[in-house]
């Protein structure tokens, strides 16, 4: 069994439907159980202290994250990163798809409520596991 986090941030701007449709948040459940950019951010950085990261898209993830914590004037994210699409691409390099859905279905893993990030996170485990079988590394 794995520790996980996962919190909705209070957003400014209200969700548009677009996003709703694709994540299933609506803005109800961001009124009700939203926190603050900096509390979410102070959490997960104590949850993670200096840890691995391991990401589907290290230059979008980390600069979302970074900007996020410049945003709340909070020190950068300084942990090593393991990009699991990049290590996707070199462990498998003739797939025709490299969408985190495809890859984890290949591997079997159950479909659960895609672009949300806890179920994004363990898609992204499988797929990293994988690849570090395959490329005998971690990055």
């Amino acid at each position: 069994k794995q520790d996980t986090i996962q919190s909705l941030v209070k957003t400014r701007k209200p969700i548009p439907q677009n996003i709703t449709e694709l994540t299933g948040i609506t803005q109800i459940m961001i009124d009700n159980e939203g926190e603050p950019l900096k509390e979410v951010l102070e959490e997960f950085s104590a949850f993670i202290g200096d840890l691995r990261l391991v990401t589907f898209n290290d230059e979008f993830d980390m600069a979302f994250l970074q900007a996020a914590a410049k945003s709340c004037e909070m020190k950068q994210f300084n942990n090593p990163v393991s990009c699991a699409l990049k290590m996707a691409r070199r462990a498998w390099p003739k797939r025709r798809s490299f969408k985190l859905d495809d890859l984890a279905s290949d591997g079997q893993f159950k479909k659960g409520a895609a672009h949300r990030a806890l179920e994004d996170a363990h898609r992204t485990v499988i797929v990293y596991a994988a690849a570090v079988a395959e490329l005998k590394t971690i990055k």
